[in-house]
């Protein structure tokens, strides 16, 4: 099964810092660092990108997004392909919706569109038209990642994973005796459902249950089972605790991942004015 991680990082390193170098250009116009040969014949990138220029051959650089329309918020133009403001936006569906619409989960027991954002909600495109039930599912509610505050440092502080734990008295039993309680009211209010809300709502709750009662999502979801060499080779910081939990993610059955590499506040990629090629 093919699936997807998006890597959003808000701000993010110049092109001509990475993988578009302009070695031919004049200095008032090039980056600052030398270029480097890759594995992909007449492709240069970053000398301080020896890893990637490896694996090039695996890589496919696009050079020709045209961003005109959008505002601090250009992930939502990405995402949805569509230039507008904020508001236009966020009526068009984010291409993970179309994957979870279109394509569903890898596996059933998994949502097909997850997100694990460290900023406001701002930063992720959702399902606008196709429905709320196609709308990411947000991870923070069902694993346990570093808390950072207002300026990207760490508070020492884990999200809980609230969705694993039940309440005291609460049981798997009892869970099941309401969802089928749920339905039987279901029946009665949805002749008066004009905005689709209670259909994302059955959506999600069925979707939340499954992942309760089944072992499948929790399992993927707490990063504690990781290997602790491979939790330590991806690192603490919340961003690389992210992409170990989008690869679990990926690899138990969500087709598309969203991680959000910013903070609240605008602590994030963008390095205005910190280095001498972003004099902003």
């Amino acid at each position: 099964a093919e699936s997807v991680i998006l890597l959003w990082m808000s701000g993010g390193p110049s092109q001509i810092d990475s993988w578009d170098v302009k070695p031919n250009r004049p200095s008032v116009n090039r980056g600052p660092f030398a270029a480097i040969s890759t594995k992909l014949p007449g492709v240069q990138i970053c000398e301080h990108l020896p890893k990637q220029a490896a694996m090039l051959d695996k890589f496919t650089l696009i050079r020709s997004v045209d961003a005109r329309g959008s505002s601090h918020n250009p992930n939502r133009v990405f995402q949805t392909g569509h230039l507008g403001s904020d508001t236009a936006d966020a009526k068009y569906p984010a291409i993970g919706s179309v994957v979870a619409k279109m394509h569903g989960p890898n596996h059933p027991a998994m949502p097909p569109y997850a997100a694990a954002v460290a900023s406001p909600r701002k930063h992720l495109a959702f399902a606008g038209y196709l429905g709320k039930q196609y709308d990411p599912f947000i991870a923070e509610q069902a694993t346990s990642l570093p808390i950072y505050d207002i300026n990207g440092i760490d508070t020492g502080k884990m999200t809980g994973a609230s969705l694993f734990q039940l309440p005291e008295g609460l049981t798997f039993d009892r869970l099941s005796e309401r969802r089928t309680l749920m339905k039987d009211f279901d029946v009665l209010r949805s002749g008066i459902d004009q905005g689709g809300s209670l259909v994302a709502m059955n959506a999600y709750q069925s979707q939340a249950l499954d992942m309760v009662l089944g072992g499948q999502a929790q399992a993927a979801f707490d990063l504690s089972r990781e290997p602790a060499k491979n939790r330590e080779r991806y690192g603490q910081h919340l961003w690389f605790q992210q992409a170990l939990l989008a690869r679990r993610l990926v690899e138990a059955g969500v087709t598309f991942v969203t991680i959000g590499m910013n903070h609240s506040g605008g602590a994030s990629w963008a390095n205005h004015g910190e280095h001498p090629s972003c004099p902003y």
